[in-house]
């Protein structure tokens, strides 16, 4: 299950405690909980502007703690990734969901996260440069889009799956100055139930 090493194991493998990884479960799924870059980034975190954010603030974590929780449901692992960056997500998360899952939010520079990627089965998240990174490494991934295209600033390999949903106006290419969009369909409307479909169509495949 965890042969996919690669040259990180050696520098960065030796850093990170797995010991989590000959474990009964049969596959380990890395969630990432960012949401990208901010807009408005001298504001409040809450009420900063996610042009990928996953719904709003309490809308993304409670998006993300059924995600987790419907992972955890099938006796899967979950590695939590994120930079110090993700740790008001973090905080913000349950205890009972950030006690059962491998917690390593802040925790780990960018090459060390890598190497937690390296051992999943899966990696899922919004559309960030991890999700790519985990892509490049040969990890499959479900990442989810909204107002950006999967067709421009998705991972291309086979590997690469996309959680999205159909709107006339999609894809806006939100931007700092041109952000006007006030019902955020595009992400409201992807629920977590179809993300972790596409994550058991992912393990399947």
């Amino acid at each position: 299950m965890n042969t996919r090493f690669n040259f990180w194991q050696n520098k960065y493998h030796g850093r990170i405690n797995y010991r989590f990884a000959p474990c009964k479960r049969k596959y380990i799924i890395g969630v990432l909980i960012g949401r990208a870059d901010a807009f408005q980034g001298n504001r409040n975190p809450h009420e900063r502007i996610y042009m990928k954010s996953w719904g709003n603030f309490d809308q993304h974590i409670a998006h993300f703690e059924a995600l987790i929780k419907l992972i955890l449901a099938r006796n899967m692992l979950v590695i939590l990734i994120g930079g110090k960056q993700e740790l008001d997500i973090h905080n913000a998360l349950s205890p009972e969901v950030l006690s059962k899952c491998v917690d390593y939010v802040g925790k780990t520079s960018v090459a060390e996260s890598i190497a937690l990627a390296s051992l999943c089965d899966v990696v899922v998240g919004i559309d960030t440069g991890m999700q790519h990174v985990s892509d490049a490494i040969g990890i499959k991934t479900v990442s989810i889009f909204g107002p950006t295209s999967p067709k421009q600033c998705g991972a291309y390999s086979d590997k690469a799956v996309f959680a999205q949903i159909d709107e006339p106006c999609r894809p806006c290419f939100a931007t700092e100055t041109g952000f006007s969009c006030k019902h955020r369909k595009c992400m409201n409307r992807i629920t977590p139930e179809y993300v972790f479909e596409l994550i058991i169509r992912q393990l399947n495949s």
